[in-house]
């Protein structure tokens, strides 16, 4: 019987760091070397709090140094469309050659103890449904605010969500993948259709 590998804590610890890209001069800020760190990463997580600056921007210049620009962020996601917008354990910019990942959420999404109220909310509230695609279809990118429409089923929560009804509905449709952010307009996040957006060359092949 082999012997279990044995592997110090230092270099574990070691580890860690090199693969979250902490080790070394910073490289040259650029598109490929931003391409490089983000593939590495897998999922660059995203919070609206920006004290200093926003979470990916800071993320960003921590492994790219000085020169690191967040509009060379934005270039990859909104412009060259590298990068897009998903609830990958939190809000998270993930790589669009890892659409394959994600698309087994947005297939498999919600599951549990979540799935009955999700679904549930889903079929009380089809009209708004409806509404929201038609209006994303024929009107193009649309933020949150630009939508007032009524609910037979408004949602309910204990926490921050409550009474967003509109909100959790434009979530719920991101993480099922029929909808996705193509841009930001200040704080507002930007809506549009996943199948209008998404480039030609996103790998569409479904994993089990």
């Amino acid at each position: 019987m082999s012997q279990p590998l044995r592997v110090s804590a230092d270099a574990v610890r070691r580890l860690a760091v090199v693969k979250q890209a902490l080790v070394g001069a910073p490289p040259k800020a650029g598109l490929p070397s931003l391409r490089k760190v983000a593939r590495k990463l897998s999922c660059i997580q995203i919070d609206p709090i920006s004290h200093v600056a926003r979470t990916e921007n800071l993320v960003m210049f921590s492994r790219l140094g000085p020169g690191f620009r967040k509009e060379l962020l934005a270039k990859a996601t909104y412009e060259r469309k590298e990068l897009f917008h998903y609830f990958a354990h939190a809000a998270s910019l993930v790589l669009t050659e890892d659409y394959p990942i994600h698309n087994f959420e947005m297939r498999t999404w919600p599951r549990q103890k979540r799935s009955d109220r999700v679904e549930r909310f889903m079929k009380d509230n089809a009209a708004m449904r409806r509404q929201i695609l038609r209006r994303l279809r024929t009107e193009g990118p649309l933020r949150s605010r630009d939508f007032e429409i009524g609910t037979s089923n408004p949602w309910t929560s204990s926490g921050w969500t409550q009474g967003q009804t509109v909100g959790r509905m434009l979530d719920v449709l991101w993480i099922k993948g029929i909808i996705t952010i193509v841009g930001k307009q200040g704080m507002d996040r930007v809506w549009g259709l996943a199948d209008e957006w998404f480039p030609d060359w996103t790998p569409r092949e479904k994993w089990p």
